[in-house]
């Protein structure tokens, strides 16, 4: 692994385009069952009910934004696997309503790129397991929800210079026996958590 001072970085929020999903066409085409999304790329997200069978992956820095529909899903994953897997890149996820029911939400890993995971205002109606996120550099985590999980968030954030800050995060309807959040061998800098249930 690359030492973190050595990481060349990848700030979140700063995004070479923007493209405006109404369909499913409007993200790349899926190939084997993955749809590739192209890193520096924000997807606002207009549609209600896109549902695919495919998952989401990206090598670099993504960001899904939505319109903040309640009550029918922007944005739904019927696969098994995970919805988004993010590798060397930051994720932003911001003001959306989604539902991954049979997967999980996120897996990130970010080895070689200093990158971060920024969500705010997203819901979740249902998941097996929110994600695992490992060798980033801050997750930022504010006013988000899942409603029903089998289970929660497992951390691997080493190196001593990580920030997490989960913040008015409502777990819901968790199975009997899940954890919640689970930072297992995180060396973290600073860690918030508060307001959450």
């Amino acid at each position: 692994m690359t030492s973190l001072a050595a990481r060349p970085v990848t700030p979140p929020n700063r995004f070479a385009q923007r493209v405006i999903v109404r369909t499913m066409n409007d993200f790349p085409p899926a190939v084997a069952g993955v749809i590739t999304l192209e890193p520096n790329v924000q997807y606002n997200i207009v549609g209600v009910g896109i549902t695919t069978a495919n998952r989401f992956q990206c090598t670099g820095s993504v960001a899904i934004e939505g319109l903040w529909t309640f009550g029918v899903p922007q944005l739904i994953y019927t696969g098994t696997a995970t919805m988004f897997t993010i590798i060397d890149g930051s994720f932003d996820v911001s003001n959306i309503f989604l539902d991954c029911a049979s997967g999980t939400f996120l897996d990130m890993n970010s080895p070689t790129v200093f990158s971060g995971f920024k969500s705010s205002n997203v819901l979740i109606n249902d998941c097996v397991k929110l994600g695992t996120i490992q060798n980033v550099q801050s997750v930022d985590a504010a006013d988000n929800g899942c409603l029903q999980m089998n289970d929660g968030w497992t951390f691997n954030i080493p190196g001593g210079l990580g920030v997490l800050s989960i913040r008015q995060f409502n777990f819901g309807q968790m199975a009997n026996g899940a954890t919640a959040i689970d930072i297992g061998s995180s060396l973290l800098r600073t860690v918030e958590l508060r307001d959450s249930a």
